[in-house]
């Protein structure tokens, strides 16, 4: 597996409207969008508490030129510009010093994601989370589920099947 390190990082301010995303997150992203799991569509966050947001829940990715491409904290992200609606603002992020690898960058998204939904529960219906997990990852050769995926062993080993998974979030199995 890809191997990143906070070492290799620093906070820094961008411009809101700087603020692109990865070609690995937009891929995801395109297979199946992640704010459709999330409650609201309008947030009622207050502006007062972006600092705290940004700590909380940081906003990670690299420079290319000018563009901050955001890597990780897709929901504060989309809060954030919500709440200020094009105003502009310059916000903390935690960037890379060094453009990371397409396969780390893929991976700290899906674990960014994957941890949101399975272990905060934004969605309970087997359908609705079948569909994004299957969207988002593929399943081996001649595996029977995507929880049985190289890909899924190396973010969450203990989750090695559709049962297992359902278990752990409380839910029944169906679609999943």
């Amino acid at each position: 597996m890809a191997r990143m390190n906070l070492n290799n990082t620093s906070i820094c301010e961008v411009d809101l409207h700087k603020i692109d995303f990865d070609p690995q997150v937009k891929q995801i992203i395109n297979s199946a969008n992640p704010m459709a799991i999330c409650r609201n569509s309008k947030s009622d966050f207050n502006p007062l508490n972006i600092e705290f947001l940004l700590i909380a829940f940081p906003i990670v990715g690299y420079f290319k030129g000018d563009q901050f491409l955001l890597c990780s904290g897709l929901f504060s992200f989309n809060t954030i510009a919500q709440i200020l609606n094009g105003n502009e603002i310059k916000i903390q992020v935690t960037t890379f010093n060094e453009k990371p690898k397409p396969k780390s960058v893929r991976t700290l998204f899906l674990i960014y994601l994957v941890c949101q939904m399975v272990n905060h529960i934004f969605i309970s219906d087997s359908s609705h989370i079948g569909t994004f997990l299957n969207s988002w990852f593929s399943k081996d050769d001649n595996a029977k589920s995507i929880q049985a995926s190289k890909e899924w062993q190396t973010l969450f080993p203990n989750l090695t099947t559709k049962e297992v998974l359902a278990r752990h979030l409380g839910i029944r199995k169906g679609n999943l």
